[in-house]
């Protein structure tokens, strides 16, 4: 069967424009938020740290905690940072981590949370979480 040129012209034309639209939509960040989790007096090795945005509207994020206890917020994998506003922090044990990496359930339920941050946009947003197990 043979195209009109004009109809192949028509989707040559259209293409780019549909390419455009899809995809997922790129968010960038406006604040960084870092920090270190503590739990009894050491930094806790592993886990993730979630930001809720306290509105519940909004774009959260969150960070993995590093051995040495440390995080970076991140908005989505490829984006460091997160929007200024108020947030539900919450932390929990990563899947491979044995006895949810000794982090109480009190931290882990967004709703009774029991911490909460502050980002703006002039920083330095930088946040300690100290937990304790008793």
């Amino acid at each position: 069967m043979r195209q009109s040129p004009r109809i192949l012209f028509a989707i040559a034309a259209v293409l780019p424009m549909l390419a455009a639209g899809c995809g997922p939509e790129v968010h960038e960040a406006d604040s960084t938020a870092r920090g270190v989790v503590m739990l009894d007096g050491k930094p806790l090795t592993g886990g993730v740290v979630m930001f809720f945005p306290g509105s519940g509207e909004g774009q959260g994020g969150s960070g993995m905690i590093q051995p040495d206890g440390t995080f970076e917020v991140r908005t989505n994998a490829s984006t460091t940072g997160i929007d200024p506003g108020t947030y539900i922090v919450v932390i929990k044990p990563t899947d491979d981590m044995e006895d949810g990496g000794g982090i109480p359930a009190k931290y882990q339920d967004a709703e009774n949370a029991e911490f909460s941050a502050e980002v703006t946009a002039q920083g330095p947003n930088e946040f300690s979480f100290v937990l304790t197990s008793g």
